[in-house]
């Protein structure tokens, strides 16, 4: 990777959450991981038992099924005109999940995230 100067003049970001990643400048690799059980319900329930953990789900031990049956190869060519990224100005509203905003270089990226969604409802065992 070729080294290049990053400048940004403005940004704003409202929220970074759950293994989300904003870097400014080269890096060789970036690896965020997530895993969340999201619970819908009707109505708020604060209480400090936890009713549903990672282990109760195959989801989250489960291990990726990548089709790698018929992999493509991919030829890049770049060509960098100058030595430094120029950025004026950015408005992120939400970087979540294993997402990641980047301005640099990236060698490498190995990124995952896991949710399992639940929707308790009236009338219903779950």
């Amino acid at each position: 990777m070729g080294i290049r100067t990053s400048r940004v003049k403005h940004i704003e970001i409202t929220s970074i959450i759950f293994s989300g990643m904003f870097n400014i400048g080269d890096s060789g690799i970036a690896q965020p991981r997530s895993k969340a059980i999201a619970i819908q319900q009707p109505f708020a329930v604060f209480s400090n038992k936890t009713d549903e953990t990672f282990a109760q789900f195959p989801l989250f031990r489960m291990k990726p099924r990548w089709n790698l049956s018929n992999p493509k190869e991919v030829h890049l060519k770049t060509t960098n005109h100058k030595n430094t990224i120029n950025v004026q100005d950015i408005n992120i509203t939400g970087i979540s999940q294993s997402g990641i905003t980047q301005i640099g270089n990236l060698d490498i990226i190995d990124s995952e995230s896991r949710i399992k969604h639940i929707r308790k409802l009236p009338g219903t065992n779950r």
